[in-house]
């Protein structure tokens, strides 16, 4: 029996991995009393609404596509590991420092965005397995040709 390799999960870990790899070399190069050390954000969900769309679409949209690969509770769980991550990323790396790599610190709310996105997500799935094939499932169905 052949074991099953999962190259997407495997793709997708090495490229978290080389893009903290990659801000440790930014931060690194910089100079500063700020870096790693913890900063919060108090800002508003709403207060950049473009930012706070980008964590709702890109959760939903990333829970998506690892739904092809994987069963949806690992997806979902991957993605809000993913969103928790790239939070602690902003609360240790300073913008003012590090520049596109960093953030304005951890922020609660865009984690309640990337949750919020995942719900919207699951949701949209749970009803259109509802209406196309009368079934409330929570992982995309595939019905095969024959």
């Amino acid at each position: 029996m052949k074991s099953q390799f999962n190259w997407a999960g495997f793709v997708f870990w090495a490229m978290v991995i080389l893009f903290f790899l990659l801000a440790a070399f930014a931060a690194d190069a910089c100079y500063g009393q700020e870096l790693f050390q913890w900063r919060w954000s108090h800002d508003p969900v709403m207060k950049n609404p473009d930012a706070s769309g980008l964590h709702l679409i890109g959760s939903a949209y990333l829970a998506g596509t690892m739904d092809n690969t994987s069963q949806w509770w690992k997806s979902d769980l991957t993605i809000f590991t993913v969103g928790l991550l790239w939070e602690v990323k902003d609360g240790l790396l300073p913008w003012e420092k590090v520049g596109v790599l960093g953030g304005e610190g951890f922020s609660v709310n865009d984690l309640k965005m990337d949750i919020s996105g995942l719900v919207i997500h699951r949701l949209g799935v749970l009803a259109y397995n509802r209406v196309k094939y009368h079934q409330w499932n929570l992982n995309k169905i595939e019905r095969r040709r024959k």
